[in-house]
């Protein structure tokens, strides 16, 4: 059935330059029409005289306009038009194209100051900015954790709720502690029912797992079997030189070593070679938004804006009426007006 709604509006063309053979294929259409001229002769039509010659004009004209608009068809159909996906009415329930769930570490070390004024700062900041370039068709959620977890809403395509949501818990809200196990599984449990083929979990901590319930690479592996993608992204500078500084009357009194260590390499190296996702180390604080601007543009990380889902190609409606016309204008051409041999005439 032909889906004539689908003709309007046009937002682009995909390939212009193949209107050219559509151009050419005009011309010959123009030469078939007045440069062949007809046989002496009439289709058969039950009518004498000056009505004969009226109706066999009419059929005649009539099949020259079909053939135009037929040939038409084909030249658009050969640009490639293409329109642009508006979102549905209701933005938060249209289809998703990606789910992506953010695991941040709220532990205590994360007020570290070796970057500036501290990791937990410039981690939120880089997360402002990520939900900028991240595509819009793709669902977010926030999972924030230390000992314990705290997800403030679902799956969600709303900016605005997302990033008030970012300062509804806070260093220290969640214990001291560094929970990876348990963080990751509660995670898959956000994107359990999530029905798209690109699923992916972005892991942001700067420490070691220690209250763990669950082994992190037990996670792991079941994120393999859901199909779903383990970028780690480790914080601060390598080794054991970063401290905690503690004001009195905004003046540093003492620092505190960081309790636990740094970042588990080896873990976070193991958890995306498993789920075929990217480790990113991050040691200069500038580097946290460039590993984020990565994972949201390429595909073979997490996909992003792919330009064959972001417009409809309306080429095959166009296909399919041009042929039609050309087809029915062929049928009178060549079997009532004998154009190479005719099925039914009455010669004068």
């Amino acid at each position: 059935m032909l889906n004539l709604s689908s003709l309007y509006p046009i937002d682009f063309f995909l390939h212009p330059w193949w209107s050219l053979l559509g151009v050419l294929l005009f011309f010959l259409f123009l030469m078939n029409v007045f440069s062949w001229p007809l046989k002496k002769s009439y289709p058969y039509l039950p009518l004498k005289g000056k009505q004969h010659r009226f109706f066999y004009s009419l059929l005649f004209y009539s099949s020259v306009f079909i053939g135009f608009i037929g040939h038409l068809m084909l030249i658009m159909a050969l640009l490639g038009p293409a329109q642009i996906k508006r979102e549905e009415e209701d933005p938060l329930f249209r289809p998703s194209d990606g789910d992506v769930v953010l695991l941040i570490d709220l532990s205590r070390s994360m007020l570290a100051d070796d970057f500036m004024p501290n990791r937990y700062s410039v981690v939120m900041k880089a997360v402002e900015n990520f939900l900028e370039i991240i595509p819009k068709d793709h669902r977010l959620a926030f999972l924030f954790f230390s000992e314990r977890l705290f997800a403030p809403m679902p799956l969600t395509f709303n900016r605005d709720f997302l990033k008030e949501s970012l300062h509804l818990a806070a260093i220290g809200d969640l214990g001291h502690g560094t929970n990876l196990g348990d963080s990751l599984m509660y995670a898959l449990r956000l994107l359990k029912d999530s029905e798209v083929e690109k699923k992916s979990i972005i892991l942001i901590t700067d420490g070691v797992g220690q209250v763990d319930l669950v082994d992190p690479l037990v996670a792991a592996e079941k994120a393999r079997e859901m199909g779903v993608v383990i970028y780690p992204i480790g914080v601060g500078t390598q080794g054991n030189g970063a401290t905690i500084p503690h004001y009195h009357e905004k003046r540093i009194i003492y620092r505190e070593k960081i309790p636990g260590g740094s970042v588990d390499y080896k873990l976070m190296k193991q958890m995306a070679n498993i789920t075929k996702g990217v480790f990113f180390s991050i040691k200069e604080q500038g580097a946290l938004l460039s590993s984020l601007q990565k994972i949201a543009g390429k595909k073979k990380m997490l996909p992003s804006f792919d330009i064959q889902s972001s417009f409809y190609d309306l080429s095959y409606d166009y296909w399919k009426i041009g042929l039609l016309f050309i087809f029915i204008f062929f049928m009178i051409d060549k079997l009532v007006f004998c154009r190479g041999g005719g099925l039914w005439m009455l010669k004068k």
